[in-house]
Order: structure tokens, then C-alpha cells, then sequence
């Protein structure tokens, strides 16, 4: 059964439909709990961590028998003294 994830901004609102692994991926970093193992997003995070890169924009542009597709804007930040 899909979970429904809704946030309200003064511009409008977004609504995403997730399934029940997606819905424990997001429970799991709110409530900074640690998983048996490293979750895709998590090996994601930790490279564009390691390589000093910042996610800017996400725009997600297509959507295929519901299936989100997005495009990421990524910044090279500058890299810290020693690394």
C-alpha cells in the first residue's frame, strides 16, 4: 500500500505517493536511526560528501508508469584545506 507524503508551501503544495521501503528510508533519517546496511541514497549522499558536491535543485521532469524521473543540479563546493 502506497504512503502518501504531503508538504504545503505558500506557493502551492507537492504530493508524492511512496511505497512502504521508500516511506522506512525517509523514517529511518528523521528519526537518526542506523540501518543494517547502507541504502542507495545513503552510498549517493556519501560520494557527492566525499567529493565536496552540493545537490542545488532537484526538478523532477517525467513520470513513466509511476516511476519519478528527475534531473539533479549539482555545485562543486570548495574544497576544505587538508582534503
Amino acid at each position: 500500500m502506497p504512503w502518501c507524503l504531503e508538504r504545503s508551501w505558500d506557493r502551492g503544495s507537492c504530493q508524492l505517493s511512496l511505497g512502504g521501503s521508500e516511506a522506512q528510508a525517509i523514517a529511518i533519517e528523521i528519526e537518526k536511526m542506523k540501518a543494517s546496511r547502507p541504502l542507495t541514497h545513503d552510498l549517493l549522499k556519501s560520494a557527492l560528501e566525499t567529493f565536496a558536491i552540493q545537490v542545488t535543485e532537484v526538478v523532477i521532469n517525467n513520470m513513466v508508469e509511476g516511476v519519478f524521473f528527475a534531473k539533479l543540479a549539482l555545485r562543486l563546493r570548495k574544497p576544505r584545506r587538508g582534503n
